[in-house]
């Protein structure tokens, strides 16, 4: 079957190669400027195309009449498409006879949208499926193809749910285009009851700050979600910002006293317990600044310091130094 590749990361590059191994024939390939967290660059599609006698295409103005061109030129019978950061619209949708099938990291429709990864370890789900699914004009809202899930724990990071999307989904890729080449697929309409849809938006770096007053389990959960590949969780030690990369919720054997935020124990292993609002966050690997990551142990050496912002001494700091320049422009003035 002829088929077209729409979108980014390596795993669409795999998916590729796996489906013409598989003895589909690869005809057009669009991309676009890669993802800050991505390991591919447009020159390693480009290098794909030519190697398998592809049309290559870079532009993010997929729905234009020049690409509908090149996509008709293709006679791709259908697409598949992973990452891609635009809008398809229903006219480039009907260029492809059988379709566009989308690789979707999430249940759908109870995770439509955009960072579904991050999303479902802040939430505390106990799987996250790999989802393949017909495009159609709505937002992750098309007939489910096919489904591979993998179990969440206390201990998945957000890497370990790419790393898993990046070995199921080539297979999951071939595997329906053979189904559809010989009229054996199946789709699954999506439950039209709204109330099972949850639509999720864009996280930003700042969505990455520690409210110690959250959690044990809650901070961990948003530790392992912005772990590597992305920025980190962060905090502040005084005025310095502090990325926790990894740490684990515990809870306290007696009861205590504390407020959130606060160092409570230096532990072997350098490791360090802070108290949160709901028990500890022990903190393992760290990052102050622009260092080097280290043990939590190798900075913070007293059970003296708080973690977070203190607005209140900042504001005064600034309120300082407001005067100071006041007083500086009044004496040039004089």
């Amino acid at each position: 079957m002829k088929f077209a590749a729409i979108g980014r990361t390596k795993t669409l590059v795999d998916s590729i190669r796996r489906a013409v191994a598989g003895g589909h024939i690869c005809t057009l390939i669009i991309t676009t400027t890669e993802s800050p967290e991505s390991a591919i660059t447009e020159a390693d599609f480009e290098a794909l195309a030519q190697d398998i006698g592809a049309t290559f295409l870079n532009t993010r103005y997929i729905n234009q009449q020049a690409t509908h061109e090149i996509i008709r030129a293709s006679a791709a019978q259908v697409a598949i498409s992973l990452n891609w950061q635009f809008l398809i619209n229903n006219e480039t949708l009907n260029l492809f006879p059988q379709g566009i099938i989308n690789s979707h990291v999430g249940d759908l429709p109870r995770y439509r949208g955009n960072a579904t990864p991050n999303w479902a370890l802040i939430m505390g789900e106990t799987s996250i499926p790999m989802t393949l699914h017909f495009m159609d004009d709505g937002l992750d809202t098309g007939d489910i193809l096919l489904q591979r899930s993998m179990p969440l724990t206390a201990e998945t990071r957000v890497r370990d749910i790419y790393d898993f999307s990046a070995h199921v989904v080539p297979k999951m890729f071939s595997e329906v285009l053979t189904a559809l080449e010989k009229g054996a697929l199946q789709p699954k309409p999506q439950p039209t009851d709204p109330t099972l849809a949850l639509r999720c938006y864009p996280r930003l770096p700042q969505d990455s700050f520690i409210d110690w007053h959250q959690s044990a389990e809650e901070i961990q959960r948003l530790v392992q979600a912005v772990s590597e590949p992305f920025n980190g969780a962060y905090t502040y030690l005084g005025t310095d910002k502090l990325i926790i990369w990894r740490a684990y919720a515990e809870k306290p054997q007696t009861p205590y006293l504390a407020v959130a935020g606060h160092v409570v124990e230096r532990r072997a292993k350098g490791e360090i317990a802070v108290a949160t609002g709901d028990g500890f966050l022990i903190v393992q690997d760290v990052q102050l600044g622009d260092g080097q990551r280290c043990k939590a142990g190798d900075i913070i050496k007293s059970v003296r310091l708080r973690l977070g912002m203190n607005l209140a001494d900042e504001i005064a700091a600034l309120q300082q130094r407001i005067t100071a320049l006041e007083s500086r422009f009044q004496t040039d003035d004089s």
